[in-house]
């Protein structure tokens, strides 16, 4: 799910499938990928989806349970758990996901996930983006109600990048929307067609890479999908590209580069 360096080495975060059901787990390796240790943390059913430092030394954990529940761990450096919270507003219904934990201004992180609710009486899917401090306590939250954004990233200049079906949203530090635009409308096409974004990267242009997957019909992945805009969110190249084999796209865990592995008919 993810590898971070620390420790002198690097931390894997993953989900163990054990005989009954899925735990967190944590693999502390030296500096040349030698295994030193393995730690199975949490309840049963809990997924792990990201891992961040934490600057007073461990490391904080968001993913989601059974009961759609996102929640928040923090761990020593040795991955033992410390503690566990909620710090989720009630009435998340559905699929709930913390996806990523980054830093936010005043020593505090952010938790970036997707969800859904009841607007009036219509379930609804949105992003999120929750603030707590390192002992746990929750802070704002901030919600784009209409707007299923499963994918984040902070930027150098200290705003974020939230992306997911159909659209990019470029948030301020302090989490108000600079700009957003559409690519593809998930709700009012017809043809079940939607192309969603599952990676992103600022390019050295000040502009945006992302990668993801194109559903011609029914919402079944068929394609890959990339797009590169400028650094309004303008998109420059929008494509649709079918791949035999496999495909990868992943950051480097260790630089800012982005990986696109596939083959093309």
């Amino acid at each position: 799910v993810k590898v971070i360096e620390a420790n002198n080495g690097y931390i894997i975060l993953g989900n163990m499938a054990l005989p009954t059901s899925v735990k967190i787990g944590i693999i502390q390796t030296d500096i040349d990928g030698n295994y030193l240790w393995k730690k199975n943390i949490g309840t049963i059913d809990q997924v792990a989806c990201d891992i961040h430092p934490a600057a007073g030394g461990g490391f904080l954990i968001t993913g989601t349970d059974s009961l759609n529940k996102p929640f928040i761990y923090k761990t020593d450096s040795a991955g033992n758990p410390l503690w566990v919270k909620y710090p989720f507003p009630p009435g998340l219904i559905g699929y709930s996901y913390g996806y990523q934990i980054m830093d936010a201004a005043g020593g505090n992180y952010v938790v970036s996930g997707y969800s859904s609710k009841l607007v009036t009486g219509v379930p609804t899917y949105f992003g999120f983006m929750y603030t707590f401090s390192e002992q746990g306590d929750s802070l704002n939250s901030f919600e784009f109600i209409s707007k299923p954004l499963t994918y984040s990233t902070k930027n150098l200049d200290g705003s974020y990048i939230m992306a997911g079906w159909g659209r990019i949203i470029k948030l301020k530090s302090d989490f108000t929307i600079e700009w957003e635009n559409e690519y593809s409308d998930y709700e009012r096409n017809p043809d079940n067609e939607i192309r969603i974004i599952t990676r992103t990267i600022e390019t050295s242009d000040g502009g945006y890479v992302g990668v993801g997957w194109h559903a011609i019909d029914n919402y079944t992945p068929s394609n890959v999908y990339l797009i590169k805009t400028d650094g309004n969110g303008n998109s420059i190249i929008d494509s649709s590209l079918t791949p035999t084999g496999s495909f990868n796209a992943y950051p480097n865990p260790v630089t800012s580069e982005l990986i696109i592995d596939f083959q093309l008919v």
